[in-house]
C-alpha cells in the first residue's frame, strides 16, 4: 500500500509540476505516510507498521549481503534504513502513545531519534 502511494505521489508531483524542496523520494514517502493516516486509526496502524516491518526486513537483507548494489549508498533515494526511521518518526509524531506501544523493538531508538522532531512540531502548533 505504501509503495503504491509512494509511486502515485511521484506521478502527481511530476504531472502537476509540484515544487519539492529536498529529495523527491523523501517527499513521496512523507506524502504516502500522510495518506496512510487518512484511512482511520486501525488501518493506519496496520499499514504503517506493516510498511515498517517490510522496510526493516529489506534492510536486514541488504545488511546480510544478499543484495550487493555498489551504488546503493550513493543513490539519489534515501537508504532503506532512513526510510524506516522516517516512517516511524511520522507515526510517533501523529500519535506518540499508540506508536510507542506498537513498536516495542524500536521504542528506545524512536524515543531518542524522534523526540526532538516531535518537540519541534508540538512547539510549532
Amino acid at each position: 500500500m505504501q509503495h503504491v502511494l509512494h509511486e502515485t505521489s511521484l506521478a502527481v508531483f511530476d504531472n502537476l509540476e509540484v515544487p519539492v524542496w529536498g529529495r523527491l523520494h523523501d517527499a513521496a514517502d512523507y506524502s504516502a505516510a500522510f495518506l496512510l493516516f487518512q484511512f482511520g486509526p486501525d488501518i493506519a496502524r496496520k499499514t504503517i507498521f506493516g510498511t515498517a516491518y517490510f522496510l526493516n526486513q529489506w534492510d536486514a537483507t541488504i545488511r546480510e549481503g544478499q543484495i550487493t548494489d555498489v551504488n546503493y549508498l550513493g543513490d539519489i533515494r534515501p537508504t532503506v534504513r532512513q526510510r524506516y526511521y522516517n516512517l516511524l518518526c511520522i507515526a510517533v509524531g501523529k500519535d506518540p502513545i499508540a506508536s510507542r506501544a506498537s513498536s516495542r523493538s524500536a521504542a528506545p531508538i524512536l524515543r531518542s531519534t524522534c523526540r526532538p522532531a516531535v518537540s519541534r512540531t508540538a512547539a510549532a502548533r
